[in-house]
């Protein structure tokens, strides 16, 4: 998508999780950060180069 578009999305949580974390423990960490505004979000451009 990133190719294509040449664009990302990004969300960076602010505390940690785990790395062991699987989808419903990631699902349950952003609810959770979201809902404490603890969530940052943003785009980045890639160039269009070869």
């Amino acid at each position: 998508m990133v190719r294509d578009s040449g664009r990302a999305a990004l969300v960076v949580g602010l505390d940690p999780l785990a790395q062991w974390a699987d989808a419903v423990h990631v699902d349950a960490y952003l609810d959770a950060a979201l809902a404490a505004d603890r969530l940052l979000f943003g785009f980045a451009l890639t160039s269009r180069t070869a």
